[in-house]
């Protein structure tokens, strides 16, 4: 995982995927029934100007980035409690600094392919491969070029649960990311070397609840949190060098469901999902997000068929 301050900043700030096992938003089931078809489709917009550092202290970072993320998502009920299904992300990236040119890039990020189960009504697992689709810092072209993604796939395990009591729903999840190190090819005065990068992993968990308003209008609040788990190392020429796992966040997310009819919902969140994992207002932490515009994504989901 990058430490550069802007760099990592983009990336995990608002930036936009979609857990295949979430912790249960409204009322509706945790997987799909067999046959039928949901899809997604949502937007997000998010911006930083403050920064925690390694020591928890809010640090300006000079300027402003912000994040719009695309996410298109489709998964299918292939027996009763066992759905599989893809999201497409995609993302414009800015950084807009207080002195110099603004700098963006606009497009894909990753595709995640995965599957979930439902143990019991209350209960899921799931599991997902994440493939990094995006343009990396390291395969930029041009100086106003700026990187959609950081170039890791990942493996991710989940398992959510939630429990209704009448109008009243208490939900958790949990979450483990196994990202998979890569080579980068870097410029140095003396040519091109080839530094291998293992970036850790990331942990998340969430805990939080919510009430049924009306028949068709839901809303919750969740807690949430995540932190790398693991020292980035980076090898080159035989020499491996070792960079301290800091990053850590704790924010809190606000969702509402409206449900037009029994197969349309529309949905607002004072939160985003990052490359890796959901963040809503931060509240506290290291090498991670402090202040900004908080984010906010609204979207459509279908149930078909």
């Amino acid at each position: 995982m990058k430490k550069g301050a802007l760099l990592f900043m983009a990336v995990c700030v608002f930036a936009g995927i979609t857990s295949f096992v979430s912790a249960g938003e409204s009322m509706s089931p945790l997987a799909l029934a067999k046959g039928k078809l949901g899809v997604g489709l949502s937007l997000g917009y998010g911006s930083a100007d403050k920064f925690y550092d390694a020591d928890g202290e809010a640090q300006d970072i000079g300027g402003t980035i912000s994040t719009m993320p695309i996410d298109l998502s489709a998964a299918y009920g292939i027996i009763d409690n066992l759905e599989a299904g893809v999201n497409i992300s995609l993302v414009r990236d800015a950084v807009s600094p207080d002195e110099g040119d603004a700098v963006s890039g606009f497009g894909l990020r990753n595709v995640i392919i995965g599957a979930k189960y439902a143990v019991i009504p209350e209960l899921a697992v799931g599991a997902g491969f994440l493939l990094d689709v995006g343009t990396s810092e390291d395969e930029l072209e041009a100086a106003d070029e700026y990187p959609t993604s950081d170039g890791f796939h990942g493996i991710a395990i989940n398992l959510a649960g939630k429990k209704a009591f009448d109008k009243i729903v208490l939900n958790g999840g949990i979450r483990y990311t196994l990202l998979l190190g890569r080579d980068i090819d870097m410029s140095t005065g003396a040519g091109t070397i080839t530094v291998d990068v293992n970036p850790g992993d990331i942990l998340d968990l969430s805990v939080g609840g919510g009430y049924q308003i009306l028949d068709n209008l839901y809303a919750g609040l969740d807690i949430m949190f995540a932190k790398q788990i693991g020292d980035t190392e980076i090898e080159a020429g035989g020499v491996t060098q070792t960079e301290e796992a800091v990053f850590q966040v704790l924010s809190v997310g606000v969702n509402a469901v409206y449900d037009i009819n029994d197969t349309i919902s529309v949905f607002l969140n004072l939160k985003e999902n990052s490359e890796y994992f959901p963040i809503g207002v931060p509240l506290m932490g290291k090498e991670a997000p402090a202040s900004g515009i908080p984010p906010v994504t609204i979207g459509v989901k279908a149930t078909l068929l």
